[in-house]
């Protein structure tokens, strides 16, 4: 197939969560033989959208009614990453106005008409739902994040050091800045680190890294016994959890993390490595899947 895959920052220039994702599932796609041309807003006015389907992935950036004509012209598919139909976003809360916000109704017309919606978990398919109940026609897919499951695991011989909390971007407002902040004011006992640019939360008992690579993510992982996430909203998945939870760490998460919303047994490490490895193949599928119908 030839297809545009619409996305707000390029995946393959881009180190965030849904741009590795992104990216990862454009890389299989190729290998499956499918033409993929990556369309972000700064490019979308001037190209030719000649393909057979368009992926709509995070699309915040694209004026509206660019959506609404490409919409209108071809077959599409969400690929939902955050919450793309509300302002906030990744603060999305699930109030009762969420129900009957202004932009409701552009939103779900787009919904409507798309040949399926692919969620990041179970989760994230219900937060869907509570401010879209209409969605509920369609058949519930949902894909885990891309993950190099070779990549990340326990790290051989480093020492795993007890007591030790590792958390990574979980200082943003919109992840679990506020909870993890309660965790270790009611924990002196363990030790913190916090990965990432977000201001500190000045406890003594916390230290900070502003960036640490991708590749040695694994190492970090390994050195310490627990990851930590406690989000005040829902996040998607939250690939970070799975790449601590692949690479030894006990986890501290609460009810708002995606990744552990499957029905999987995550006692067994293993299998649940084997699932998220299959991860692209099981999306194209889908994909590919409803074209044929």
């Amino acid at each position: 197939m030839r297809i545009a895959w619409l996305q707000d920052l390029c995946p393959a220039c881009n180190e965030g969560g849904a741009q590795k994702t992104d990216w990862g599932h454009i890389r299989k796609g190729r290998e499956r033989g499918h033409s993929i041309e990556i369309i972000t807003p700064q490019n979308v006015n001037i190209r030719n959208l000649d393909c057979d389907l368009v992926i709509i992935s995070n699309c915040m950036g694209f004026p509206r009614d660019v959506l609404t004509r490409i919409c209108s012209e071809r077959p599409y598919v969400f690929f939902h990453h955050d919450f793309n139909f509300c302002k906030y976003r990744l603060y999305y809360s699930q109030l009762d106005k969420c129900k009957t916000c202004t932009d409701r109704q552009f939103w779900l017309k787009l919904y409507q008409s798309a040949k399926l919606h692919i969620w990041l978990s179970p989760l994230h398919r219900e937060a869907y739902l509570f401010a879209f109940p209409e969605l509920e026609k369609f058949r519930p897919v949902c894909v885990p994040s891309c993950i190099d499951v070779e990549k990340f695991k326990p790290v051989e011989g480093v020492e795993r050091r007890r007591g030790t909390v590792i958390g990574v971007g979980a200082l943003e407002p919109f992840k679990s800045r506020y909870g993890a902040y309660n965790y270790g004011l009611a924990n002196p006992q363990l030790s913190f680190t916090f990965v990432g640019q977000s201001a500190e939360i000045n406890l003594p008992n916390c230290k900070y890294l502003s960036y640490v690579r991708n590749e040695d993510l694994p190492r970090l992982y390994s050195e310490h016994e627990f990851y930590i996430n406690l989000p005040d909203t829902v996040q998607p998945f939250e690939r970070t959890a799975a790449e601590a939870y692949l690479s030894g760490c006990k986890l501290i998460l609460n009810e708002n993390v995606g990744f552990f919303s499957y029905p999987w047994d995550y006692k067994n490490i293993e299998q649940v490595r084997h699932i998220l490895k299959q991860a692209a193949t099981g999306w194209w599928e889908e994909v590919e899947g409803v074209m044929k119908k």
